[in-house]
């Protein structure tokens, strides 16, 4: 916690710091998060200024991250875009939603004059403008960190739970696809359709979005584990409920649900993307001793005893080292990329569910080994290989599921900035 003094000198500090920027030529512009108090730099702040900076980074000549008593602060200095035009889209950015109210963009001319925006902004709390209350004093810091933390949590929901659907759709709409259910196929699968894997998306969309902000209350890797455990058996109930009791996304869940957690744990912590994959490991790790402990007769218990494939939570506890591979091949997500990074995924992932379906240990090696030494991606090559899948009976699904959540991994990058490690 920072004294008064040390603020101000850390304000100053920071109008040199953005002086020299614009020294070199070109506007600047900061974001930093309007957090009241003494306090600076919290959870919030950490996810404000990051979800901002995503909309300045990209065309900027030069990126600066300070973070001080003041709080954290992201600059950008630009070459090719006018400081009016950069002042538009700060108060545009600052409108667009509520988060834009916990965030506060300037714009500085090229001799370091900053530009207003010509109207006042209204407060969190009452109808008066935000300066006269701050002046005033008229709301205390609890309650306005108390409004912070619910707009906070509101919005880093639905920005999870969009990048998370649009990643279960992507996996859900690539095809041909190797006996995975697609819109034209049911692949291998006769209790799957199209219709109900979108049921059962959109059951499981919102307690996975649930996990991401877990991080907001308890970021302790055991502690997350256990409430993220507990919404992804809500999250099997929902989808069942819709599905007739079909697992169509048990699996995914479990994916898709450590990373969701681990991401969010990474955004309102200040770690960098790489950081993910470590706590994914954290979390899963004690997940190792269970598969001994599996119930006798299933499968897993089975696959793992037998022939030491721990399946998704060996995965897990590893970091998740096939999707961190994967998130490197998925790109614009366009069909050859992901066909690659699906292929890809296919003959490295433990998958219990092809083990199975390939019947033996001999088989399920073939059938890996073969999907390594694919090269040719034209659609053509593709349906062959899931005509020969299907006849088979083959599926993959505990590679679908590890390639939606790469999706998601590599996504969440373009529509948030990372604090670099």
């Amino acid at each position: 916690m920072a004294n008064p003094d040390d603020i101000l000198n850390a304000r100053e500090a920071r109008k040199g710091t953005i002086d020299r920027l614009a020294a070199k030529g070109g506007p600047v512009v900061s974001v930093r998060a309007n957090v009241p108090g003494t306090e600076k730099t919290n959870k919030i702040a950490r996810y404000v200024v990051g979800r901002f900076a995503a909309r300045f980074a990209p065309d900027a000549q030069e990126t600066l991250w300070i973070e001080d008593a003041d709080g954290l602060m992201f600059l950008t200095r630009y070459a090719a875009i006018d400081a009016s035009t950069l002042k538009a889209l700060a108060v545009q950015a600052e409108e667009s939603r509520p988060l834009g109210r916990l965030a506060d963009i300037d714009v500085y001319t090229p001799e370091g004059k900053a530009l207003t925006r010509g109207t006042l902004r209204p407060c969190l709390l009452c109808n008066e403008y935000a300066a006269v209350c701050a002046r005033e004093g008229r709301h205390s810091v609890e309650a306005l960190l108390q409004e912070m933390e619910r707009i906070t949590r509101a919005d880093a929901a639905t920005f999870a739970a969009d990048l998370i659907d649009g990643a279960i759709r992507a996996e859900l709409d690539l095809e041909p696809k190797f006996g995975l259910v697609t819109k034209s196929s049911k692949g291998s699968h006769e209790d799957m359709d199209y219709a109900l894997m979108k049921q059962a998306k959109n059951a499981i969309v919102p307690h996975l979005a649930q996990m991401f902000t877990i991080a907001l209350d308890d970021d302790r890797p055991a502690e997350m584990f256990a409430r993220a455990r507990k919404e992804g058996i809500e999250a099997e109930r929902a989808m069942f409920s819709v599905t007739g009791g079909v697992n169509a996304y048990k699996g995914l869940i479990f994916s898709m649900g450590l990373a969701a957690t681990a991401a969010g744990k990474a955004i309102f912590g200040g770690f960098p993307h790489e950081s993910i994959y470590e706590f994914v490991s954290r979390m899963a790790e004690p997940l190792i001793g269970e598969l001994d402990k599996k119930e006798v007769g299933t499968f897993g218990k089975k696959a793992w005893a037998e022939n030491r494939i721990g399946g998704a939570r060996l995965e897990a506890a590893r970091g998740f080292p096939s999707v961190r591979a994967a998130v490197g091949l998925v790109g614009n997500c366009t069909r050859i990329e992901l066909h690659r990074a699906l292929c890809a995924l296919i003959g490295v992932v433990e998958d219990t569910t092809l083990l199975k379906r390939a019947a033996s240990r001999k088989r399920y090696d073939e059938i890996r080994s073969k999907f390594t030494r694919i090269d040719d991606f034209a659609r053509e090559k593709m349906a062959a290989l899931t005509a020969e899948c299907i006849a088979e009976g083959l599926s993959f699904g505990g590679s679908a599921d590890l390639l939606a959540t790469s999706v998601f991994l590599k996504r969440i990058q373009a529509q948030f900035l990372f604090q670099p490690s």
